[in-house]
């Protein structure tokens, strides 16, 4: 290559730098601003937030009744069992009309929305040692059953993993 190429190949790299700079705004007109500016930005959490769901009363002789378990996973998160009574659960129904007895729940974690349960058995990756796992019952048409005005919920402590026990060697 003669040097009229070399030229124009550095003219054309001087070129795409500055177009560069000027798209990530760092051209000032005559030179590149040094350094080229990194914005660091913090995000605050969004405020907690419970969604009050519409309530369904039901009789309390034949409402359901709940019962939350939760163990940790082998590999992470929880492990989170709902035992309920008077209650069967129909993911195949949710947005329909009510029907007794029957729909779905909705599981918060320290106050916060993070599923819904359209079974007993549900995987969460949320809250640690000392969160406090919530879980209402919700009816097919979305309302949240309910006794006397107050909904039916469930709530379990998440505990600390029980310390290792040293085994004694022969």
């Amino acid at each position: 290559m003669g040097s009229s190429s070399s030229a124009l190949i550095a003219f054309g790299l001087g070129a795409l730098a500055i177009a560069a700079a000027m798209f990530t705004g760092a051209w000032t007109g005559e030179r590149f601003a040094d350094p080229i500016p990194t914005v660091t930005q913090t995000v605050e959490p969004p405020a907690v937030v419970v969604t009050e769901h519409r309530l369904t009363d039901v009789d309390a002789a034949s409402a359901p009744t709940i019962t939350l378990t939760v163990t940790e996973d082998i590999v992470e998160g929880y492990n989170l069992r709902i035992d309920t009574t008077n209650f069967t659960w129909t993911p195949e129904n949710v947005n329909t009309s009510f029907a007794a007895g029957t729909g779905h729940a909705n599981v918060y974690v320290d106050s916060v929305f993070i599923t819904r349960a359209y079974g007993p058995d549900v995987w969460i990756d949320a809250g640690g040692p000392g969160s406090t796992v919530e879980v209402y019952l919700a009816a097919n048409d979305l309302s949240e059953y309910s006794v006397g005005g107050v909904a039916i919920t469930g709530s379990a402590v998440i505990s600390a993993p029980a310390a290792p026990t040293a085994t004694p060697s022969p």
